[in-house]
């Protein structure tokens, strides 16, 4: 914005009130991403891990260091915007990783439901007991 004004005087001056936005450091970053997850019931705090690991990321999309060694703020990096972001595409990812385990869960489950059903009946409870939520034996056909 700064430079498309500069460019064009006449533009400048048609805006009498500016609005002028602080640059995010890669703590308010981390710090947004931890209160959204808070907000969403998540177990996240400045000592966690998810924290730190948060931090560091932010650390390099925040900075960069020069050829001699300096830190310098990465200018035009939309750092609030993509702090949100970057937090909504760890959660998106966070409900994938945790669908993928369930459904693991869920498989090991109706494939040791289906070894029972193939046992001598010995048990003391039925496999319907053991495994309420499961299919049958006969219901299984269709998973395999």
């Amino acid at each position: 914005m700064e430079a498309m004004l500069a460019r064009n005087q006449g533009a400048k001056s048609r805006f009498t009130n500016v609005w002028q936005f602080e640059d995010w450091s890669a703590e308010d970053c981390a710090g947004c991403a931890c209160k959204r997850a808070q907000a969403d019931g998540l177990d996240m705090d400045e000592r966690s891990p998810a924290f730190q690991a948060l931090l560091r990321g932010f650390e390099r999309l925040c900075y960069y260091v020069d050829e001699a060694g300096g830190k310098h703020i990465r200018c035009g990096w939309a750092n609030a915007r993509d702090a949100v972001l970057a937090y909504k595409t760890l959660k998106k990812m966070r409900g994938q990783r945790l669908g993928d385990a369930r459904r693991q869960k869920r498989s090991r489950a109706r494939a040791a439901a289906a070894e029972g059903a193939a046992d001598d009946g010995d048990d003391d409870e039925s496999d319907s007991e053991m495994w309420p939520d499961l299919p049958r034996a006969d219901e299984m056909k269709q998973f395999c």
